[in-house]
């Protein structure tokens, strides 16, 4: 049931992870909302994908032989799985967060406390074209709201489109079953609630590879190298390229309970400055059924710039729901 449960929740966390992995900024024209991109959205990255990327290993390698193949369970340990001929392709899900912030406008000296509203809705399409290739493509709705500072507002529409490729058995060991993507994206930022009113959009290319490790038992570590350049921006002081490492571990205590910390550094690349941008965050989700779940979280954002206006610090503390459905 685990590989069943984690190829059914492989596109969603697809869009989670890999949407977010390369966050984007707005309009140069409003400096406070230029800083809080840099760290807005990768508290949002869920390690969660460390499981997905090791279901779609082990799906390129059932389909690959006739033979029941030797896979690894969400626990990290060993399970027989039979060739899958019924790949579902389709995915679609939502989420709602609320999370407290010290510094909500990620300012360099003046922190603002506030309170964030963040709600997603997204779909995606992964389909296999080989026994190591897929073709994967999605579109991701994302809104955020704060409490008191509503001048920070703003929407967000993300697509994207690319290739997955799992890489074969046959290679050294920290390479097999690795899943390597090569994708174009596309992203918009606009006025909150108002989609005519653009702040922000990119146009880029990216590439990245994930490998998931088993740990004994229960738990698992996902590493991560991902590289985003821009082709196009609306504002070329606000256009930056982006170059990421995660590590992420993930503990399954029970069927329902399972939690997670992760490391990210990334190096944002702007036209006038390079930001060094560092996020540190711990989660413990419970879930609710086969396709909710419900989770805490908390992160600690680091932001090193070579010029003093863009340094900062931010914590914040929330609950979320996620959902995801596969057919």
């Amino acid at each position: 049931m685990g590989s069943i449960y984690n190829r059914a929740a492989f596109a969603f966390a697809l869009i989670i992870t890999f949407s977010i992995v390369t966050p984007g900024i707005s309009s140069a024209q409003d400096s406070s909302l230029n800083r809080r991109q840099s760290g807005l959205l990768a508290p949002l990255i869920r390690p969660d994908l460390g499981g997905q990327v090791r279901a779609l290993s082990t799906e390129s390698a059932a389909s690959a032989s006739s033979s029941p193949v030797t896979g690894i369970d969400d626990y990290g340990e060993q399970e027989i799985l039979v060739r899958v001929d019924d790949w579902q392709p389709w995915s679609f899900g939502s989420s709602l967060g609320y999370e407290y912030q010290t510094n909500a406008a990620l300012g360099t000296k003046t922190e603002v406390e506030d309170f964030l509203f963040r709600e997603s809705a997204s779909g995606r399409g992964t389909f296999s074209v080989s026994d190591t290739m897929y073709i994967d493509a999605g579109l991701q709705q994302q809104l955020y709201r704060y409490e008191d500072l509503d001048l920070l507002d703003f929407d967000r529409l993300d697509t994207d489109a690319g290739i997955l490729w799992v890489l074969p058995q046959s290679l050294p060991s920290w390479l097999a079953g690795a899943v390597l993507t090569l994708k174009g994206d596309w992203y918009r930022m606009s006025q909150a609630g108002d989609f005519s009113e653009e702040l922000f959009s990119n146009a880029g290319v990216s590439a990245g590879l994930l490998k998931s490790i088993a740990l004994g038992r229960n738990q698992s570590l996902l590493l991560s190298g991902t590289a985003d350049v821009s082709l196009y921006a609306s504002d070329d002081v606000a256009r930056r390229h982006e170059y990421a490492a995660l590590a992420a571990w993930q503990a399954r205590w029970s069927p329902r309970w399972e939690s997670s910390i992760f490391v990210r550094a990334a190096l944002y690349d702007y036209k006038a400055h390079d930001d060094w941008n560092t996020t540190i965050a711990a989660s413990v989700d419970y879930r609710l059924t086969s396709w909710c779940r419900l989770g805490i979280s908390s992160n600690l954002i680091f932001n090193a710039s070579d010029v003093d206006a863009f340094d900062y610090e931010n914590v914040g503390v929330g609950a979320n729901l996620r959902m995801a459905v596969r057919f």
